[in-house]
């Protein structure tokens, strides 16, 4: 099971002694700012996480499976995430019994309370599943542009 956003809003506001509606700011200014930078200059680092990154496709032929007609694949931009080597270490280290020894540097709470590395990993798991539903918002949309060009273009059919 994966963190819901109101529990890593809940999990930051505790360990930075927030109350949710700033840790949910915080959280919506970060994603906010994640897009504006990735249409602005094609990356945005989110230290200690990973990078969104704005990669340019090149076309390219493929083969429609169904009839195996070949078809032209025309050049594309997507956004990709490259993670961190500390936090990949830090993830895939605790099922091989290695010592974690990443270079994120925990968070810990002011009362003496335990670190919060796994809210890291939390935030990269949020990161990761926001940019997985703003990407099927945009194929949905391009989708629904393209459904509405056919029909459009049907000559008298079906309008």
């Amino acid at each position: 099971m994966h963190m819901t956003q109101a529990q890593l809003v809940r999990s930051i506001a505790e360990s930075c002694q927030l109350s949710n509606k700033a840790a949910k700011q915080i959280l919506d200014t970060l994603a906010a700012t994640a897009i504006k930078e990735v249409k602005k200059s094609g990356a945005f680092v989110v230290p200690g996480l990973g990078k969104l990154v704005r990669v340019e496709r090149k076309a390219r032929i493929g083969r429609n499976p169904a009839t195996g007609e070949t078809i032209n694949i025309p050049a594309k931009k997507v956004v990709k995430y490259r993670v961190t080597k500390a936090v990949k270490d830090a993830i895939m280290a605790s099922g091989k019994g290695k010592k974690v020894t990443a270079s994120l540097r925990p968070l810990t709470r002011s009362n003496g309370g335990s670190s919060v590395l796994s809210g890291g990993v939390a935030m990269f798991r949020w990161l990761a599943g926001l940019w997985h539903r703003i990407d099927g918002w945009m194929h949905r949309r391009a989708r629904q542009s393209s459904r509405l060009y056919y029909r459009s273009n049907l000559h008298g059919r079906h309008r």
